[in-house]
């Protein structure tokens, strides 16, 4: 929990309106304002945005920046990862890179979900 929100919560209940209209700027703006932990690397596979550089895992045979809602989803799925940055998902968003590189939210948990890149590039971005 972030803020005293639980981010999944907000997300999902976002998602559930977007796919009614999926142009719906209110909830594009509430989306892209949830924060989440994104794992800062210390070796690895990366890939830089600005001065954040993202852990890269494999979802599907496609490559994913993982981000997470909570310390406790990050150390379970990432346990050597030490250090992570508070983002907001629209700054993730703005700076993402070019290609097809997923947001995969809270992954190995089960309520974990994957935004392929044009989605990111599409809900997130306002």
């Amino acid at each position: 929990m972030i803020g005293g929100v639980h981010p999944v919560a907000v997300i999902a209940h976002i998602l559930r309106g977007l796919a009614s209209d999926s142009w719906s700027i209110a909830a594009r703006i509430e989306l892209a304002n949830v924060a989440v932990l994104v794992p800062v690397p210390t070796g690895g596979e990366r890939d830089g945005l600005g001065s954040l550089t993202f852990w890269l895992t494999w979802h599907g045979g496609s490559p994913v920046v993982p981000v997470f809602t909570s310390e406790e989803h990050l150390g379970r799925e990432l346990p050597s990862v030490v250090d992570y940055r508070l983002v907001r998902l629209g700054i993730l968003a703005r700076n993402w890179p070019e290609g097809d590189v997923g947001l995969a939210i809270d992954p190995g948990s089960p309520t974990s979900f994957t935004l392929s890149a044009r989605e990111v590039r599409t809900l997130l971005t306002v």
